[in-house]
């Protein structure tokens, strides 16, 4: 039995990762749409989504992981709370687009058209408390085809679009459109899972979230604001191009910073059974810190090296000055793994309150450092002012006693790939051959010199998860 749990962890988790990584016909499409736009125009699009993303943390309000953990510890199948939570989603959505559209009257009234084409995709905010009724039992197959179905469709039509010499609202349209879409198919494949998503709800459910997640809200909102705050001082205090320049950089690292919600979505229902097994719990955190840090270093290396190369060959020459942002920019995505780790963990223990100290303190390293470098440094300040707020939340981590020895463990799961990575790419950068020729060696060099230096964890270890669910008797839930 524990393997056969352990078999839908790992399909839950694949096809999970299929429906993420099949948005990577959205990174193609992204890209082009990038160099099609130009820094102009797209300095515009990311300001004004930039603001939208800062005002949806009243749709992030934690409810996402708090219905994958109450449903999976002990099999709740509550219809009234889902309805309560998705009614406060829709609710919050409706808020943020009417709030979107004001503020652009206000500050920016020549971006009044684009907003209000843009204020529909923050519908991708409601997806995650969606993806949790099929997460709790571990089941994404049917509905991760179905949006990736939708993705590639719209993939199509997008590139279709800009052949044609659309325009920027166009492009901005669909976009809205296929948000809409694939909201309406998740919707649809929630009813068919037997949870009405309309109807009837108690007050006390809203309460109950309320209680349960407003820690997680103000976590949240305050992680928002120092992750797009950048991006709206740049345009107080340069110009549309400078964003542009700026936003090109972190929508690239922004493709691989989704690694780790893949690979903890569906471990948050195995995680929150393994809270009473004290041992097997910390071992299994150890696993997801090691299996992360080995696969982000290398990437981080590898991006940091080449990213002029990078630059100009996904951008083109106009974002020529993305290099430099990206080589500092791309640091960040080690510290958002090892926070999201952090987070999640904390979330199953139930301490969710704690996560507003590492995100409290990264919102005063981020405003203060975006506010001193912006106006000297520009799109570099406002790189250096990211890493350092990311940085903040894994250093605090060591003055907080629950969370000291992940802090330990973060940095001690670094030593080893960052010494390889280091010492392979000085090593293939000597190689006669082309920058994406001396990517490939580094890959093939850094998987045989870690495994010949000894993975630290056996795979027996991947066996905990599961033996632990069904020592516990858990598995009549599924």
């Amino acid at each position: 039995m524990a393997e056969a749990l352990l078999g839908r962890l790992v399909s839950s988790t694949v096809w999970d990762a299929f429906e993420r990584l099949s948005r990577g016909l959205n990174v193609l499409v992204g890209l082009l749409f990038i160099r099609y736009v130009g820094p102009t125009d797209f300095g515009s699009y990311s300001y004004l989504a930039s603001m939208y993303a800062i005002l949806a943390v009243l749709t992030n309000a934690g409810m996402d992981a708090i219905l994958v953990r109450d449903r999976a510890r002990a099999n709740i199948q509550n219809d009234e709370l889902f309805r309560a939570g998705l009614a406060l989603k829709v609710g919050a959505f409706v808020i943020v687009w009417g709030l979107g559209i004001a503020a652009t009257w206000v500050m920016r009234p020549a971006l009044l058209g684009l907003a209000v084409l843009i204020g529909p995709m923050m519908l991708s905010s409601v997806w995650p408390y969606l993806h949790g009724v099929f997460r709790a039992v571990l089941n994404m197959r049917g509905i991760s085809l179905a949006l990736s179905i939708n993705t590639a469709t719209f993939a199509g039509i997008q590139l279709v679009a800009m052949s044609a010499g659309a325009s920027l609202r166009m492009l901005v349209l669909l976009l809205a459109l296929k948000e809409v879409l694939a909201t309406a198919i998740l919707l649809l494949a929630v009813h068919r899972k037997g949870v009405a998503p309309i109807g009837s709800f108690a007050w006390r459910d809203v309460q109950y979230l309320l209680q349960e997640s407003w820690p997680i809200l103000i976590s949240g909102a305050l992680c928002i604001v120092y992750t797009r705050v950048d991006q709206m001082l740049l345009m107080h205090w340069t110009t549309s191009e400078a964003v542009g320049t700026y936003a090109a950089a972190v929508r690239f690292i922004e493709y691989w910073n989704i690694i780790p919600s893949i690979v903890l979505g569906s471990l948050l229902s195995g995680l929150s059974r393994l809270v009473g097994e004290k041992e097997r719990f910390e071992r299994a955190a150890r696993i997801v810190f090691r299996l992360l840090t080995v696969v982000i270093v290398p990437i981080c290396v590898v991006t940091a090296w080449y990213s002029d190369a990078i630059v100009l060959v996904l951008f083109g020459e106009r974002f020529q000055a993305s290099g430099q942002v990206l080589a500092l920019l791309t640091w960040s995505s080690l510290f958002i793994f090892w926070g999201t780790v952090n987070n999640t963990l904390l979330i199953v223990l139930g301490r969710q309150r704690l996560d507003i100290i590492f995100t409290s303190a990264s919102f005063v390293v981020s405003i203060g450092l975006n506010v001193l470098l912006i106006p000297i440094f520009h799109e570099r300040g406002a790189a250096v002012a990211a890493v350092a707020c990311c940085a903040t939340g894994s250093l605090i981590g060591f003055f907080v006693r629950q969370t000291r020895r992940w802090s330990f463990e973060m940095y001690r799961s670094l030593l080893l790939p960052a010494a390889l990575s280091g010492c392979i790419i000085l090593l293939v950068s000597m190689m006669p051959v082309l920058w994406y020729g001396q990517v490939g060696v580094f890959v093939v060099l850094y998987g045989m010199f870690y495994m010949a230096c000894g993975i630290r964890w056996k795979l027996e270890e991947w066996d905990v998860l599961a033996r632990a669910l069904s020592s516990r008797g858990v598995l009549n839930a599924y």
